[in-house]
C-alpha cells in the first residue's frame, strides 16, 4: 500500500457546515468497496461512496461514514492518489462531491473553524480548502453566477406580524473584468443553467402568481422574460430543449426548444430518462464518461493512513482603496438597486472602525448599526445595506459621503479571485 503526499500546512481541526453544500451532497456516489465487506477497516459496501476522480489531477475521492458504538457516524474523505496512495482528507471535512459543471470540489464541513457564513470549496490541484463560494460559468465562460443564503425579517400582513426567513441571492459576475452584480433575491433556491447562447435559463417563484416559473436572463443586462409559466424537470447545460411541467396535478411533461420557443408534449419514455438524470445530477458518478472508478482494497486499514496536509484561504474579488491602503474583500457588488455594496468587516481591522448594533432584527424593525469612522458615522439599517453571508455590506456612496470622497475599489481579475 503506497503512502504520500505533498509537505504543506494543515487546516485547522473543525470547520462549519456549509448550508449551501448540505442541500446538495444527498445521493452523491454509488458504493465501491472491493470484496463483500471490509472487516479489517470496519467498512461494509453501504459505508463506502465513490465520490469523483478530478481530471486535473487524476486523484478519485470516496465518502465514507462509518458507524460508531453510540448510534452515531464517523464522517470521512478517502482519496487515491494518481500514484496509487490512499490518504485521509481531514477530519473537517466530512464529504466531497463535484458536479460536472465545476473544476472545484464542493464540500460539506464540520461547524468551527471558518468566520463567516460563506459556502467553501476544495481546489484539489493546489490542495486549498477556499472560504467562498463557486461560481457556475457560462459555455463561453464569460459569466459566471453564485449563490448567497442569507437570513432577515419580513412583515406577514395577514397576521400583522413579522417572520425571520431565509433568502438566496444571487450573483452575477463578469469573467472579463471581475465586476458583480446582484441579479436576483428569492425566498427559495432558484434553479439557474446556461443556454447555447450564453444567456440564463432559470426556475423561479412567481410571487405574483403564487407559482413556479421558467425564464431567460440576459446576463449583460440582467432582463429576464419568462418564457413559460411552470416548473422546470430536465435540462443539461448547453442543450436546445428542456423539459417542463404546468402547475398542474398530472404534471404532464412538454418540450420547450430554446431556439425557436415551440412547445410540445414530450415522448414519456424520453422525458422519464431526462428527468431521471437530472435528478442526479449532483454526482459525480452520473457523468456517463467517467471510468469506472478503482475500487477500495477490503483490508486497507482507515485508521492507519495518512492524513492529506491541505492549506486555507479567503477567496478575494475586489480591493478596498482608502486612506492610502490597499484593502483585500472577500466580495462586493451591484445590488438590485445599482448601488456598489462595501463590506464593512474588513474596513474595521484595516482602518480601526468601530460598530455598534442599535436595534435588534427581531424586534420586527430591523437590524441598524452605527459604524464610527474616523471622520463621519454611517447609519447602516435595512434600507441602505445589506447583510449576506453574515456580513453588512454599506453602499459606497454612504462611505463617500462620510468624508471619504477619495474612497475608491478595484476589481480582482477573475484569474486570480477563484
Amino acid at each position: 500500500m503506497a503512502l504520500h503526499k505533498k509537505s504543506k500546512r494543515p487546516i485547522g481541526p473543525a470547520i462549519r457546515v456549509s448550508l449551501a453544500a448540505a442541500a446538495l451532497a444527498a445521493g452523491v456516489g454509488q458504493a465501491a468497496i472491493a470484496g463483500p465487506q471490509a472487516a479489517a477497516a470496519g467498512l461494509s459496501a453501504d459505508d463506502v461512496y465513490y465520490s469523483f476522480t478530478d481530471a486535473r489531477t487524476g486523484e478519485s475521492f470516496y465518502n465514507i461514514s462509518r458507524p460508531l458504538s453510540d448510534n452515531a457516524r464517523d464522517d470521512r474523505v478517502l482519496m487515491l492518489g494518481a500514484d496509487g496512495a490512499w490518504e485521509l482528507l481531514p477530519e473537517s471535512i466530512q464529504a466531497v462531491w463535484q458536479a460536472n459543471r465545476f473544476d472545484y470540489a464542493s464540500v460539506y464541513l464540520k461547524p468551527g473553524a471558518l468566520k463567516t457564513f460563506d459556502g467553501a470549496y476544495y481546489d484539489t490541484a493546489s490542495d486549498e480548502l477556499v472560504d467562498g463560494n463557486l461560481y457556475e460559468n457560462s459555455p463561453n465562460g464569460k459569466w459566471g453566477f453564485k449563490y448567497i443564503i442569507h437570513y432577515g425579517m419580513f412583515a406577514n400582513p395577514q397576521i400583522h406580524g413579522w417572520y425571520y426567513s431565509k433568502r438566496i441571492a444571487v450573483l452575477l459576475k463578469s469573467n472579463l473584468n471581475g465586476v458583480v452584480r446582484q441579479i436576483g433575491d428569492y425566498p427559495s433556491q432558484p434553479e439557474y443553467f446556461w443556454l447555447p447562447d450564453g444567456t440564463i435559463l432559470e426556475q423561479r417563484y412567481s410571487e405574483q402568481d403564487s407559482q413556479n416559473e421558467v425564464v431567460r436572463i440576459d446576463p449583460a443586462s440582467g432582463q429576464a422574460k419568462r418564457l413559460v409559466l411552470g416548473s422546470l424537470r430536465a435540462y443539461e447545460n448547453g442543450q436546445n430543449t428542456f423539459v417542463f411541467a404546468r402547475n398542474e396535478p398530472t404534471r404532464t411533461p412538454f418540450l420547450y426548444d430554446v431556439g425557436t420557443g415551440r412547445i410540445q408534449a414530450a415522448d414519456k419514455k424520453e422525458a422519464a430518462a431526462r428527468i431521471e438524470k437530472f435528478r442526479h445530477r449532483g454526482s459525480g458518478a452520473s457523468n456517463p464518461n467517467q471510468a469506472e472508478p478503482p475500487k477500495v482494497p477490503a483490508d486497507l486499514d482507515l485508521d492507519s493512513l495518512p492524513v492529506a496536509p491541505m492549506t486555507q484561504r479567503q477567496q478575494t474579488e475586489g480591493t478596498v482603496i482608502a486612506d492610502g491602503q490597499r484593502i483585500q474583500v472577500p466580495y462586493l457588488f451591484f445590488g438590485l438597486d445599482r448601488e456598489l455594496y462595501v463590506p464593512v468587516l474588513p474596513l474595521v481591522d484595516s482602518l480601526g472602525w468601530q460598530t455598534e448594533k442599535t436595534s435588534d432584527s427581531n424586534s420586527g424593525e430591523g437590524y441598524s448599526f452605527t459604524i464610527k469612522t474616523a471622520r463621519h458615522d454611517i447609519i447602516a439599517n435595512k434600507e441602505n445595506s445589506q447583510v449576506l453571508d453574515g456580513r453588512l455590506f454599506v453602499r459606497l456612496k454612504d462611505i463617500q459621503a462620510a468624508g471619504y470622497a477619495n474612497f475608491g475599489i478595484e476589481w480582482t481579475p477573475p484569474a486570480a479571485s477563484h
